[in-house]
């Protein structure tokens, strides 16, 4: 029986942000939609369900209620398809997503919110956006590279098996262009948020980020990334590691649990053995987990960045 969240498996991450969502709510419903479609009606009305282990009577029958109306919702709008198959996703679906994201009251680092003003976030988000086309204005809109059978390469583990653009986004569920929004790329608009650490300190990241020549080494940020994300998952750092796509842990696994190489990979949710990288959001306060081959060929103004310009504004205003 499903007990919860993680038995859907690794993709199954991107249902957590609706299963925390008022479901009932219109304006969720284009989000829901393309949730139906990618996980199927049934998963996303066990997903629901099963969210509530351990929850009180009342508080199910309130899901079970949001849930009824999310389904009668999302069977209304889908009435006049005839077929019994649900649409696959399109151009139009993405930018509608796109365009219902709610950043506009995105939660900054303290340090950042007092340091920069609006503009000055805006103009440093957008100072390293990828070359190619844009379906509107660059960094708020579609992103497809010029051309899609080009081979990205940067560094050794970004595309090891030598995808070419157009396969690594239809992959990535973005086969239509990659969605920017405030010059960063929304990961979640695509179902591609595998995980999510939160640092809500003075500091945000920066609490854990130590000057290394030009910029910054994130090695403690990573590490109390992955202490924070085993806690909240009841399992081992090196089980985290394995489920980002670091191997070197998997000898140490194999030997504890006397297992197969494999069932390393399984049983840390990451059987096609998918490399992820950490990506340091621009608000300065979130880490999240994404595909490596999509990271890093896009280039981006992370958290890393801002925070460096929120500090640099600081000491000058202290000098």
């Amino acid at each position: 029986m499903l007990t919860k969240i993680t038995d859907f498996g690794a993709d199954s991450q991107g249902l957590a942000p609706f299963l925390l969502a008022p479901i009932g709510q219109t304006h969720y419903l284009k989000q829901y939609l393309e949730m139906a479609k990618r996980y199927g009606m049934l998963v996303l009305l066990l997903a629901a369900l099963t969210s509530c282990e351990g929850g009180s009577t009342k508080r199910m029958e309130n899901v079970l209620e949001k849930v009824g109306n999310a389904v009668r919702q999302i069977k209304d709008a889908l009435e006049e398809d005839e077929s019994t198959t649900v649409p696959s996703s399109n151009r139009n679906d993405t930018l509608n997503n796109l365009n219902n994201l709610n950043t506009t009251t995105m939660k900054y680092s303290p340090i950042i919110e007092r340091n920069l003003t609006a503009e000055e976030r805006k103009e440093i988000a957008h100072a390293r956006l990828p070359q190619g086309n844009w379906s509107g204005e660059r960094g708020e809109s579609l992103f497809l590279p010029y051309d899609l059978d080009e081979i990205p390469t940067r560094g050794q583990y970004s595309n090891m098996k030598h995808k070419t653009w157009r396969q690594i986004l239809k992959e990535n569920n973005c086969s239509d262009g990659v969605p920017f929004k405030n010059g960063e790329v929304c990961y979640d608009a695509i179902g591609k948020v595998y995980a999510t650490v939160t640092f809500d300190g003075n500091e945000g990241i920066g609490e854990y980020l130590r000057p290394k020549g030009s910029g910054y080494d994130r090695e403690q940020l990573h590490t109390e990334a992955y202490n924070r994300l085993a806690k909240q998952w009841g399992v081992t750092a090196d089980e985290v590691k394995v489920y980002k796509g670091d191997a070197g842990p998997v000898e140490y696994l194999m030997d504890q649990w006397q297992c197969t190489e494999q069932e390393v990979w399984d049983r840390c949710r990451n059987p096609q053995r998918e490399i992820r990288v950490f990506h340091e959001c621009q608000d300065g306060r979130t880490v999240i987990i994404v595909p490596r081959e999509l990271h890093d060929h896009l280039s981006h103004t992370g958290g890393v960045e801002m925070y460096d310009q929120a500090r640099s504004a600081s000491l000058s205003v202290e000098g």
